[in-house]
Order: C-alpha cells, then structure tokens, then sequence
C-alpha cells in the first residue's frame, strides 16, 4: 500500500503537483485485497472534492482511461462523485473504440510490412494492442506506433507505407535520422518507423533487441515483440535516461505504472540479473533498483526476490517527493528533462555523427541548441508544456 502519511486531507483550495499525484496512486495500488478496497473507499468519500481536480490531472497525463480501469478493477467506480466518474467513464468509452481503430491501422501496417518480407519489432504501447500489459485492453493511451526494424530494411519498409498511403513527415536535414515518422491522412496516429532503439546504445542496442525478439502471429499477420527484460529496459531508457526522470527527479507517473504492469506481467520470467547488467555497462546499476522502490512505495509492486533497496534508491525517492512540493520545480524539472534529452551525447552522435573529442561535442551542441531555436522559435514554452496533451 502506498505511503498514507503523505496523502493529505481534503481541502477547499487548489491541490499541487504532489499531492494530486500521491491522490492518483491510492487508486492504482496493486493491492486489490477488501482490506485495501475498503481503505481506498473511505479515502474516495472523505476527499470528493478534490476530484475535479484528480480528473484533470489524470487528464493531463494520459491517465484518465487508465484511472477508470483501475477503480472499476478494484469495484469502486460507484463510490467516485458522478460528475468525475462520468468524465472517466467517457474517457476509457472512447480510449476503447480509439484503440479497436488503432489495432486495425497497425493490423494493415504490418500486412504491409509482411508482404515485402519484413517483421518488425513492436515497441512500448504498440505491444499493448495484441499482448497487453493491462487487463483492460482500453486502460492505455497510446500517442505513436513505434516499429523497429533492422537498418538495412528501414527504407524498403519507408517504401512499403508510402505505397500504401502513408508519406514521410517533414523533418528539418539531418533531424532524427534513425526513424521516420510516417502519417497519413485520416489515421489515428502517426507510424514511427526505426532502427535505432535510443541513444543509450551501450546499454540496449538495435542488435540485442532484434535478436532477443519473439514472433507471434495474429490472424494473418506477424510481428515481433522484445524480451521482457528488453521490455523493462526499453521502458527505463525513456523514462529515466532519456527523458531524464533519474536526473532531474521528476516521475513520470504513465511510465512509473507502464513499469509495474510490466513488472507483473513477467514476475516469473523475467531474469533481473540480465536488467542489471544492460545498465551496468555504464555504472548505472542504481537505475532499475530506484525504479523497483520507487514502483513498491508508490504503487505497492512487490520487490523481486533477492532485490533490496539500496541507500541511493531511497534518496531517489525522497528526493522526487521533496521537489513535487513545488509547482515551480516541476516546470523547471520538464524544461530540463527537454533540454536535456535533446542534446543527450549518444542521440548526437546518431544524428551527427560525431568523430571528435568533448570539443567536437561542445560543437555539436551549439548547432544542435541553434537548430532547436529556429526550428520552434519563439514557440519553445509552449512546446515543452504541450509535450503531455490532455486527452480529453
């Protein structure tokens, strides 16, 4: 059970970053026992005022279908204020039908792909359409569909959604040169086709992932889908390394739960040991144990057998609480997250190729820190808090 401590009691005035968030994850516990329904009912009653605010931060965060699921998991729906409840439940209607839409588009995709010999890797929420880590097909929000497929296939494969319909978005020259955002008019979002995982190739390259792979066959289409420790690590990569939750102390909640479920779902197949040595290549062995603690106090995960928290994951902890005190902090703490992740070392070096030393880095940032500006101009702000959009 999360930490009852922190959750405040209800009061008539606006609730910060902190407490919405801690409010959010008594309802995705994982412990659905009748003791803990019980617990979260009587909070549910004794806080209905801040329920407007809980929807629009759910909202916010792409959260809302997936806040709905988990009360109605857990048996609670009825006791939520009805016009918040009727806010989730039309949110998780239309996440629903939103993603029947989407299995087809990424269906024809993949029959695409398939007849010209290629089988991609699904990634991230493009897994959750055929083995989803939810038990509600509709709890998750997905923005993209991210494929992989080897370099060597990646314009034949470009090719083959062009003839189907589908045209290269724009990019400025020399712009994320390892994929290709495909849309097409009238799909519900765009196809991001890669070959590259991320810029921490050191720790899960391209290689590793297609290897590691499984096929699975749906109907009259195949595809691929990671490891579950590659899974793990994809997930960690994103939200702790590049879009730098670990170093600047932000949590990002959707990642945090897409983490536990994850977590679940191969409780007992996934190989820690295999998690722990991707990250410590780097010396960044601290980055899944924080995770796990951080996913045990907030959201109830068990801890693996054999894992402990370390020193430095619990000052981890402490120390994404500490700055979610401050609705500054948090702007300041997305802005840097952004920057950050943008002039990442090893995503220049894909884009750029860099040959030289911290000079030619230095170099590269510079470019890269001009090309930024002119490419968003005086929009960046607006930019950075547009990068989570409201779903409903």
């Amino acid at each position: 059970m999360p930490d009852q401590d922190l959750v405040p009691r209800q009061r008539a005035r606006t609730l910060s970053e902190r407490e919405l968030l801690l409010a959010a994850v008594l309802c995705f516990d994982l412990d659905d026992s009748p003791v803990a329904i019980e617990r979260l009912k009587r909070q549910i009653r004794s806080r209905a005022a801040i329920w407007p605010q809980l929807v629009d931060f759910a909202n916010k965060e792409l959260l809302a279908p997936t806040l709905w699921a988990a009360l109605a998991r857990k048996g609670v729906t009825g006791e939520v204020p009805t016009d918040s409840a009727g806010r989730l439940h039309r949110a998780h209607a239309l996440n629903c039908i939103r993603n029947e839409r989407i299995r087809s588009e990424l269906a024809e995709v993949l029959r695409c792909l398939n007849a010209v010999g290629i089988v991609p890797v699904l990634l991230k929420g493009a897994v959750d359409l055929h083995i989803s880590r939810y038990s509600d097909p509709a709890a998750r929000v997905l923005r993209d569909l991210d494929l992989l497929v080897p370099k060597i296939d990646h314009p034949r494969a470009v090719d083959a959604l062009v003839a189907l319909g589908y045209r290269v978005k724009e990019r400025e020259a020399g712009w994320l040169t390892y994929s290709n955002d495909l849309v097409r008019k009238g799909a519900m979002m765009p196809v991001d086709l890669q070959w590259f995982i991320s810029g921490q190739r050191d720790i899960l390259s391209p290689g590793d992932a297609l290897a590691d792979a499984g096929t699975h066959c749906v109907g009259d289409v195949q595809f691929r889908v990671p490891s579950a420790e590659h899974q793990i690590v994809h997930n960690l990569l994103h939200s702790e390394l590049q879009d730098h939750g670990s170093g600047v102390g932000f949590i990002w909640l959707r990642q945090l739960l897409d983490f536990a479920a994850l977590c679940l779902l191969h409780q007992h197949t996934v190989d820690w040991a295999r998690v722990h040595d991707c990250f410590a290549r780097r010396g960044l062995e601290r980055v899944p144990v924080a995770r796990l603690y951080m996913a045990n106090r907030l959201l109830g995960l068990p801890l693996p057998p054999g894992i402990r928290p370390t020193l430095a994951a619990r000052l981890h902890y402490v120390r994404c609480l500490t700055l979610l005190r401050w609705r500054w902090s948090m702007g300041l703490a997305r802005f840097a997250a952004t920057i950050l992740s943008s002039l990442d070392a090893r995503l220049l070096d894909v884009i750029y190729g860099i040959g030289g030393g911290r000079g030619e880095l230095a170099r590269v940032r510079v470019k890269h820190s001009l090309r930024l500006l002119g490419h968003y101009g005086g929009n960046l702000p607006q930019v950075i808090r547009n990068r989570r959009k409201k779903f409903t």
